[in-house]
């Protein structure tokens, strides 16, 4: 313990891992930790771990065909401001949740979280994404209007319900585009250091 107070690991880029089950004090000791290395004159950013496994995606590039010849016009979906997050439309496999949904010049544009902390099934996807063996997202909707095509319809308006990542997508262009947050601010304080000769880092 002595060797991780004195915080040499940080400046050595090693990494440090505490696991227990739940009430064990995991969080006070990466709590005390933190707090010990910002009075050192270290910086350092906090965060719960579903946030570090956000994901960002474009879910529909409007004016696009997809497999079956649908079309989605621009502004044709309406959605809640915020969408369960299914593996595969399977409404036993919730592993998240979309907390923001917006119309871009991209298309759809979505973020969420993976409940990795309480669900195997996210841990799973989770993984199936960083191999890259998972890309794809789905959407999962009623129809309300529509007209036909040569092939498919041009959907003008939908009611949007959820959003699946999928291995394989429906519309090609549907792609997970990020899995992690990289808007975190760093949580830095300003405590004087225990040893003023100790260079900021």
């Amino acid at each position: 313990m002595a060797h991780l107070v004195d915080g040499a690991w940080i400046d050595q880029h090693e990494n440090l891992r505490i696991t227990g089950p739940t009430g064990l004090g995991k969080s006070w000791i990466a709590c005390a930790l933190g707090h010990k290395a910002c009075r050192d004159g270290r910086a350092i950013a906090c965060d719960r771990v579903p946030r570090l496994f956000e994901a960002r995606a474009i879910d529909w590039p409007f004016g696009s065909p997809d497999r079956v010849g649908d079309v989605i016009e621009k502004d044709a979906i309406t959605s809640p401001t915020s969408l369960p997050m299914l593996w595969a439309h399977d409404q036993r496999n919730v592993i998240g949740d979309w907390n923001e949904i917006a119309e871009t010049p991209a298309g759809l544009t979505v973020k969420g979280r993976l409940l990795i902390d309480d669900v195997p099934r996210a841990r799973e996807v989770r993984a199936m994404i960083q191999a890259k063996a998972v890309t794809g997202l789905s959407m999962g909707f009623v129809t309300t209007r529509a007209t036909p095509r040569a092939k498919g319809r041009t959907i003008h308006t939908l009611d949007l319900h959820e959003i699946s990542m999928v291995a394989v997508a429906c519309l090609p262009r549907a792609q997970i585009t990020s899995l992690k947050s990289d808007d975190t601010p760093p949580c830095t304080r300003n405590t004087p250091p225990l040893n003023p000769t100790k260079s900021k880092r």
